[in-house]
Formats: C-alpha cells, structure tokens, sequence
C-alpha cells in the first residue's frame, strides 16, 4: 500500500515536473515570437554612419592609404579609388575578398632593408629613448633608410597633405582590413627624416614636418568611422610625439622654442576624443554580419528548428549592442579630463555582468549573452584616446623646457613648477631622473601606459 502511495507521488511529481518544463516552453514560445523593431539607439547609429558628407577621392586620405604602396607609375589616388569600389560592392561571404591584388604592389619592401636599417625601425617604433640610443650608435641609418626607400616617404608626404578621411564601413566580416603597414612605416621615415633635418640645423623644415603629420593624424582621430581606424590613429599621434621630440630635441636649444609646431600647443579636444562614429561603424558591420548568418542558419533549418522558440532574436541583439555602445560613447564624452578615471571604473564595473543575471532574461536570451561578452572589449577605448592629451602636455613640457636653457639637474623642480600638469589630476607631470625624460602616467592598460618624453 505504502509502496503503490509513493509511485503515485513520484508519478505525480514526474508530471508536475514535466507540465511546468512544458509550460515554461510555452511562455518562452509565447515571448519570443516575434523580433523587436529598430529601437532609437539602433536608428541613431545608423544615422551616424549613412549620413557622412561625401569625400572626394582626390581629397580623401583613406581612398590614397588603399593605394600607398601601389607599384611605380600607379596612381595611388585612382588604385586607392578602385581597390575602395570593390570592398563596397562586397557582399557577406563574397570569397572573391582575397583576390584584391594589384600588379606590382610592393608588400615586402621590409626584406630589403639592411640591417642597420632595420634595427633602427624596430627601436624607433613607440618609446623615444631605445631610438635615440640607436641614432646615436648609427646616425648615417636615416639617410640609408631613406635612399632605400624614397618612394615611400614621397608617397606618404603626399598622403599627408590630404585634408580629409571618409572610411569604409564593410558589410562583411570576412572583407579585407585596411593594410596599415606602409602608413606607420612612412611616418616613421618621415619624423627620423625631421630628425636628420634637425642635425643640420633646419628648423622651419622640421616645424612644418611636424605641423604637418600631426594635423593629419588629429584629422583621422576626429574623423574615423571603425575603432581599428581611430586606434591606428591614437597610435600615430603617440609615435608623433615619442620621435618628434627626438627631432627637436636635436636642434639647438636657442632654434627650440620657434621649431614647436603650432599643433603641439592646442589641446587635444572633445570631438577629437569622440567615440560615437568609429562605434557606430563596428556596430554596422556587426549588424550585417549577424544578419548574413541568421540567412544561412534560416536556409539550413529543418521543420524542428523552425518550431523551436528563437533565443536569439537580430533586430533585438541590434539594438542591446547600439545601447551598449553608445552607452560608452556618451559616458567619454566629456569635457573636463578629470572625469575620465571616473568614468573608466565605471565602465569596467559595468563590463562585469554577472552570468546569472543574464539567463534571467527569457527574451532574446542569446543576444543579451553575446553582447554581455562583447561589452568588456569596449570599456577603455575612450582611456586611449583621452591619453594622448597627457601624452602631448609632456612633449611640449619637454620641448620647451629644453627651449628654456633648463639643465637635467634643473628638470624636477621646472617640471614641478609647470602650468603643463596631469590632465586627469591636475597634479605636476613626473620627472624620471635616471632616463632624463618627463613622464606622464596614463590610464590605459599594458606597458605604454607610462609615456617617457626626453629632455
């Protein structure tokens, strides 16, 4: 009797068990059914990317990087135009995305350098001091470098007198990423190139190198439609100032103060630092991305896939990543510096979701896990850009203290004293005794956080 009791409990708790796991279906077959529409945050980073004033191709810096290292007798410009019809006519999953190949493109030039050469390009790559200590151990590598590759400075000298850059923002992943090789090559050619200009006493020449590069770059930081555009960016400015420095520091003291360009003294501003757009364009290309797989997944489906309930809705996911991101943008976009460590605790605590609040969600439950694992990749991107504010204050620190006749042993109270401080803090900017340099400490993380400018 006893026995028969408890297997009709047990059959009574196995059917409790199964009409709640059937009803808990229902529910989650009831809430996902249908996707969401295109929110005001997914309408809005449309916005920034469809409405971008058009750009000439003459005019516009990206079409000439497609075509910079193009063989002799090309037309960078018109290579650059054609390469730039192509990637925009590309469809998601077009295999044909790596036969963009031009006849004679130069893509190993690297191989031919001596050794010299190279050993020069792999200390003057970021920091200025390893660079310096390799000019000073073989000076004549600059001009080698630059007999060796004149075409490349030439091409890049013209790339700089663009005023404008109107990227492209793909609609497929598996398109091909934008080469950045030869740019950074050809700016560091051109700052070593201001350096060996300033040995020969060439002042001007070296303030208009400078004027000119910097205002490029701030043009591209200001202006880039993906962050892999506006990072590159962030790191040509850095490299500006790490071997810039180097250039001018090689003049005389009494030529300094007249070779500072006029860009090293404007600060980097707000809409320079902006993240809305380079956001906007990982998120389109996101969007189609997602959709070209939905497509195919929607194609392989058989008639049970397609009765399942869809934990996964697109639009949906669309518009979560378009809140997520501009979220980020809104919280950088800020005016006064000294926010920033503020808002960087912010972000990394808001990156740090937990796993169970996000199961909780019975709509569109994997769109909310993917973007949730997206959102810790975007927390310090802003950091990067803000740096550089604190990475320009300590070139010009340097350069017009140099100006200023101050000796190293002088160098700790100067720097003390100077209206240049910390953007984030307000405090003095540090002075490193043992290298000679001014220091400033960024909030970005890895090893370029500390940023040392020589006297």
């Amino acid at each position: 009797m006893d026995v028969r009791k408890g297997l009709r409990i047990m059959g009574w708790l196995a059917a409790g068990c199964v009409a709640l796991v059937l009803g808990l279906y229902v529910v989650l077959l009831v809430v996902n059914r249908s996707d969401e529409p295109p929110s005001a945050d997914a309408v809005a980073m449309r916005a920034l990317i469809e409405e971008r004033p058009d750009v000439a191709d003459a005019d516009n810096g990206y079409v000439y990087a497609l075509g910079l290292l193009v063989a002799d007798g090309q037309d960078p410009v018109a290579q650059g135009a054609t390469r730039m019809d192509f990637l925009e006519r590309l469809g998601p999953g077009d295999a044909a995305a790596d036969d963009l190949v031009f006849e004679g493109e130069r893509r190993a030039y690297r191989n031919a350098r001596s050794d010299a050469v190279a050993a020069l390009a792999d200390a003057c790559m970021y920091q200025g001091a390893e660079c310096a200590q390799q000019l000073e151990r073989a000076p004549d590598a600059v001009s080698d470098w630059k007999a060796s590759e004149t075409w490349l400075l030439a091409r890049y000298r013209e790339l700089i007198e663009r005023s404008q850059w109107r990227g492209l923002v793909p609609i497929d992943a598996s398109a091909p990423l934008q080469g950045y090789q030869g740019l950074l090559d050809g700016q560091q050619l051109l700052l070593l190139d201001a350096w060996r200009q300033a040995t020969a006493g060439d002042a001007a020449g070296v303030r208009d190198v400078l004027q000119q590069d910097l205002a490029f770059w701030r043009m591209v930081l200001r202006s880039s439609d993906r962050l892999i555009a506006k990072m590159m960016a962030v790191n040509a400015i850095d490299r500006h100032f790490a071997l810039g420095n180097l250039a001018l520091r090689a003049l005389p003291a009494e030529q300094q103060a007249a070779a500072i360009p006029p860009s090293w003294r404007e600060p980097i501003d707000r809409e320079e630092r902006a993240l809305y757009r380079p956001l906007a364009g990982d998120w389109r290309l996101s969007q189609a991305t997602v959709h070209h797989a939905v497509q195919l997944s929607l194609a392989d489906m058989g008639l049970i896939d397609r009765l399942a309930p869809r934990f996964f809705q697109p639009q949906a996911s669309s518009n979560l990543l378009a809140t997520a991101l501009l979220d980020v943008a809104r919280a950088y976009d800020v005016e006064d510096l000294g926010r920033v460590p503020q808002v960087m605790e912010e972000r990394r605590n808001a990156a740090e979701v937990s796993a169970w609040r996000t199961l909780l969600h019975p709509y569109n439950t994997a769109g909310h896990i993917l973007v949730d694992i997206a959102r810790p990749a975007y927390a310090d991107y802003g950091v990067r850009a803000a740096d550089l504010e604190g990475v320009r204050r300590a070139a010009l620190l340097a350069a017009t203290l140099r100006s200023q006749g101050i000796a190293a042993s002088q160098a700790a109270s100067a720097v003390a004293a100077s209206p240049l401080t910390d953007p984030y803090t307000g405090a003095a900017l540090q002075w490193d005794d043992e290298s000679g340099s001014v220091v400033f400490h960024g909030l970005a993380k890895g090893e370029r956080s500390r940023r040392m400018l020589l006297l």
